[in-house]
């Protein structure tokens, strides 16, 4: 499938209320408490089925309108988009599947389908507990192998990209810039690959598709870029020598000298230990008379 993006992700009001239904839903049956009651914003519940009408029109095109667009716009590409394009019109007519996703917001889209969908399977499962008759603390325990504790993960692993995403976003072009796009486009195609049984299952990729292999595909073609920059990016987020204060980590690599430096300028290195004549004389052993 291929979806028409933009540089901005925009969370609507009706996103943002569905997903404080779910997460009230999921603190009344372990606190029984409201949102309110808890400091956050109260979810306007008369909303909830607003949010099922914004899905479907959010799925539903014109057509004849976006063909005209394409008739206007194509001729007016250059040549790295025109092959961008070609590249996705022949998955669209082979009907192959495929999926585009170094551009660092689609990235940022995948992660939120991630999460919210984690978050309606850990929806699912404190229902399943309740119905089941479990108390809220029984609830709260099973709820945290394969559903919680992973939605925790997901949810914190998400937020850091999009603190780079926004940070990234704001800073002034520069030969800088594209090199930390490239760590973000790195950095988000590897949690992609890493939860891909989740997005398999969840149906965000096509069964039986290649859309893993782009994925991959798009790391290692990140991997020769970055390698040059490897030693700069290191040192721009390693601590001095000063902060890590350790023999084994200092910038100029002589690990064997500072090592060497490090024990003989221990306190006491050359001084016997208090222990040492219980191990050389005992009053129990006898000398031998010879």
């Amino acid at each position: 499938m291929v979806r028409r993006t933009t540089d901005n992700f925009t969370i609507s009001e009706e996103m943002r209320n569905e997903a404080l239904i779910q997460i009230e839903n999921i603190c009344m049956l372990m606190c029984g408490s409201l949102l309110a009651t808890l400091g956050m914003p109260a979810p306007n519940r008369s909303m909830h089925d607003a949010f099922n009408r914004e899905f479907q029109r959010e799925h539903h095109f014109d057509q004849t309108n976006l063909a005209k667009r394409v008739r206007t716009i194509v001729p007016l590409l250059n040549a790295e988009q025109k092959n961008v394009y070609d590249s996705i019109m022949q998955v669209v007519d082979d009907e192959t599947g495929g999926l585009y996703f170094l551009d660092a917001p689609d990235l940022l889209k995948a992660l939120n389908w991630l999460t919210a969908w984690q978050l309606e399977t850990t929806v699912k499962r404190v229902e399943q507990q309740q119905r089941n008759g479990k108390d809220a603390f029984e609830t709260r325990n099973n709820i945290q192998v394969f559903a919680a504790q992973k939605l925790s993960i997901i949810y914190g692993e998400r937020t850091i990209y999009y603190v780079f995403y926004k940070f990234v976003r704001s800073l002034p072009d520069s030969a800088e810039k594209q090199v930390l796009q490239q760590v973000l486009s790195f950095y988000g195609a590897h949690l992609v690959i890493k939860y891909s049984a989740v997005f398999y299952r969840g149906g965000y990729f096509r069964e039986n598709s290649q859309q893993l292999d782009l994925y991959e595909q798009g790391i290692l073609g990140l991997l020769p870029l970055l390698k040059d920059e490897a030693i700069a990016l290191v040192d721009a987020i390693a601590p001095s020598d000063f902060i890590l204060n350790s023999p084994l980590g200092m910038s100029d690599g002589n690990v064997y000298q500072h090592l060497q430096r490090t024990i003989v300028s221990t306190p006491g290195v050359y001084e016997r230990l208090h222990w040492w004549r219980d191990v050389n004389f005992k009053d129990y052993l006898k000398r031998a008379k010879l």
